[in-house]
């Protein structure tokens, strides 16, 4: 979270800050409870701690060669000021961060994240044995869902920083892990492999931008063309407790690398992913797509 705040910082100082209303507007109804949440999105309760998967998270921090970023969605709390975007170019556990129109840029390393927000962690449902953790910050306005499996992380972050009478906030997903490095293996000769596992995700626009949201993630992959095809469906606002105005999202014939990983799209519309520990037991990824920026974990049916 600490390079997305540089990047605000960034914009202010180049000229991108302004005036307005720096007051948010207080949520005019409650926050759901888990019970409702559970039950909206089709899910159980927790079955894993935040400690385990914290614990997790830092074995798989040893290991981890590989580190993806969507493209990361902005916007400024005065409306004259235009909304922004940073691209993401990702080697390894190293990313550039490009500005298209300002050529604004900075190196995000893996190492970067470690020990930058306290804050509180709940977690919140279980799915497709995958625990969802809710996170919250403390000395940034900062929250981030996900889940770390056992080879890979998963999450959506949004972070909101106030700079003099100017607030931005940014919107993106993330993935990180330990790579399989090849495509997934046929060992049954079967036609097809799936995956089966959840996207978190945020409205980028509209009156909701910056809600939770949840949905199921289905990936099959097709080994006669190494391809795969992506379908997330049931998605729900787990903020305000009801269904997303768009329930599916998808991709299709995505081709796969010999080492495992994927891209289809551009900018607003596209999945970027990898297949991670040994045997591809899991996949990940982000995805862009119908004013949702938001990222995918799942494991392997």
């Amino acid at each position: 979270m600490r390079v997305i705040t540089l990047l605000l910082c960034a914009l202010y100082i180049v000229g991108w800050g302004g005036g307005g209303d720096t007051t948010s507007s207080p949520k005019s109804e409650p926050s759901p409870t888990s019970e409702q949440i559970i039950l909206l999105t089709g899910a159980q309760k927790p079955t894993e701690t935040v400690a385990d998967q914290t614990t997790r998270a830092a074995e798989i921090d040893g290991r981890a060669d590989s580190l993806l970023f969507s493209t990361w969605f902005g916007e400024r709390n005065d409306p004259t000021l235009p909304r922004f975007t940073f691209l993401a170019n990702c080697t390894v556990t190293v990313c550039q961060i490009v500005n298209p129109q300002t050529r604004i840029s900075i190196t995000v390393r893996r190492s970067d994240f470690a020990g930058t927000v306290t804050g509180t962690s709940m977690e919140i449902l279980s799915k497709h044995g995958i625990t969802i953790i809710d996170g919250r910050g403390e000395n940034i306005q900062a929250s981030s869902l996900g889940a770390t499996m056992n080879h890979s992380r998963f999450a959506v972050s949004t972070i909101a920083q106030s700079i003099g009478d100017t607030i931005a906030t940014v919107y993106a997903g993330e993935v990180f892990g330990d790579l399989t490095s090849s495509r997934p293996e046929n060992p049954a000769t079967n036609d097809t492999a799936s995956w089966q596992g959840l996207l978190v995700g945020t409205p980028t626009q509209g009156d909701d931008r910056g809600d939770a949201l949840l949905g199921d993630a289905r990936i099959v992959y097709q080994f006669n063309v190494d391809a795969l095809n992506l379908r997330v469906t049931n998605i729900k606002n787990i903020d305000k407790n009801k269904s997303h105005s768009v329930e599916q999202l998808g991709f299709n014939n995505v081709s796969v690398a010999e080492n495992g990983q994927f891209q289809q799209g551009s900018i607003a519309n596209q999945v970027r992913g990898a297949f991670y520990g040994p045997e591809s037991v899991e996949v990940a990824g982000t995805v862009e797509q119908s004013g949702v920026v938001g990222a995918f974990g799942a494991k392997r049916e």
